[in-house]
């Protein structure tokens, strides 16, 4: 396997994806419109109760107000299984989305593995001092002792992660093993309220469930199909999609594993 037979599976995987995505925007707009329709609808009921209120009182009741509460329910009650439907539509494309990026994240391990490509971190230092090099203006010193890089690196180290709703130990060279963070629906809600949600797809823990190794992770707990797993969870450190692809996270590992080595 190299570089350039990873590149030409994994467009050929792709080429559905945009289609796919495609199809589950355009049940998210009807989906969309349709609530617009019956907000305006209920609107127009509520407004019309007010109407009636202010030319008669507060005391004169509506001669169709229980009928008009009755319908401005039925509406609340379709709108709420809209946006439930909507959050599924969503979670369905965040997970063909996500199985796509830890394959290809899994594929590009493995060609910095076995030295068919080169790590980010040593092509970073390669474009720091590439851009180095190329500047000819010379600039005053309190400038030039900052790398050009460098606001790009706050930019994305400095977002904000939400806090992890379980308390983890911080990764280290004692940390557990994935049999140690790997549980089933039962032990989470021994630990938890039966009801907390999970996973990208914010649902209860169900079947088996596995841990992101990084302590900062939104989610940290998820079911196995979610994030593309089999019945046997991988050995070592894991981590989910998302924090995959931080790339601080990333280099973080990479350090860790040198230092292990």
């Amino acid at each position: 396997m190299d570089a350039a037979t990873v590149l030409e599976q994994y467009t050929q995987d792709l080429s559905n994806l945009p289609s796919e995505l495609a199809h589950l925007l355009e049940e998210l707009r009807d989906k969309d419109m349709t609530l617009y329709q019956i907000r305006k609808r209920t609107q127009g009921k509520d407004n019309q109760l007010h109407k009636y209120i202010k030319q008669h009182g507060s005391l004169v009741k509506h001669p169709k107000e229980q009928q008009l509460y009755s319908k401005i329910n039925e509406d609340f009650t379709k709108a709420k299984a809209l946006q439930e439907e909507k959050i599924l539509l969503s979670n369905t494309a965040l997970l063909l989305i996500s199985k796509h990026l830890v394959r290809l994240e899994s594929d590009i391990e493995k060609l910095e593995s076995e030295g068919l490509l080169a790590p980010d971190d040593m092509i970073e230092e390669d474009k720091n001092m590439s851009d180095g090099m190329s500047s000819l203006t010379p600039v005053p010193p309190s400038q030039s002792s900052t790398p050009g890089v460098v606001p790009k690196k706050r930019q994305r180290n400095g977002v904000s992660r939400t806090q992890s709703r379980f308390e983890s130990p911080p990764l280290s060279s004692s940390a557990p093993t994935r049999t140690h963070r790997k549980k089933n629906a039962s032990e989470l809600n021994q630990t938890g309220e039966e009801d907390e949600l999970y996973c990208f797809c914010q649902q209860v823990s169900f079947g088996d469930m596995i841990a992101c190794d990084n302590p900062d992770c939104k989610y940290e707990w998820f079911h196995y199909d979610c994030v593309g797993l089999t019945a046997q969870p991988p050995s070592g450190i894991w981590y989910c999609p998302d924090c995959k692809n931080d790339q601080s996270v990333r280099k973080r590992d990479r350090k860790k594993k040198k230092v292990e080595t």
